[in-house]
């Protein structure tokens, strides 16, 4: 994969992340389009690329954010780092269901990173919010990774072109 293209996919994907509207969904829900890039990017290009891309992703979606400065890009390089260990063992194939768990296991965990440090013991009652978002995220990521590998499947087959 070319770099203009991975550039270019990263640059849309952050765009799209930032430019999407939060009043959207039930519960302010929105897909996290990035999470999902760097899982399917994952599949196509090596770790020290993907690692790159998840650091410069990360860093963009920080300074928007401006709260807790690195906790996405953190995130998104654990990540990154994570698939490369998991795709360079082979304990899963770049098939599917091993891509559709991959987005959902990222989901959950990149979710409750995010909202660990801002739910404190007396707020018990938020954790039914937090985990009815959490689901929903899961589904919405899912959701919209479905048709992504799918499309790379039938590329793979040669079924479509270049």
């Amino acid at each position: 994969m070319r770099l203009r293209i991975i550039i270019l996919a990263v640059f849309c994907t952050v765009v799209l992340q930032l430019a999407w509207p939060r009043s959207v969904g039930p519960l302010g829900v929105t897909p996290n389009f990035f999470l999902i890039l760097i899982v399917f990017l994952s599949t196509v290009i090596g770790s020290k690329q993907l690692i790159w891309v998840a650091f410069t992703g990360g860093f963009v979606l920080d300074l928007y954010t401006a709260t807790d400065f690195g906790l996405h890009m953190a995130s998104y390089v654990l990540l990154a780092l994570f698939l490369g260990v998991v795709w360079r063992l082979e304990l899963a194939t770049h098939g599917l269901s091993a891509a559709l768990y991959t987005v959902a296991l990222a989901t959950l965990t990149y979710g409750i990173i995010l909202t660990i440090p801002v739910l404190r013991p007396e707020y018990i009652v938020q954790w039914r919010v937090v985990l009815g978002r959490l689901v929903l995220e899961i589904m919405y990521n899912v959701c919209i990774a479905v048709p992504l590998f799918g499309l790379m499947r039938l590329r793979q087959r040669g079924v479509l072109g270049s």
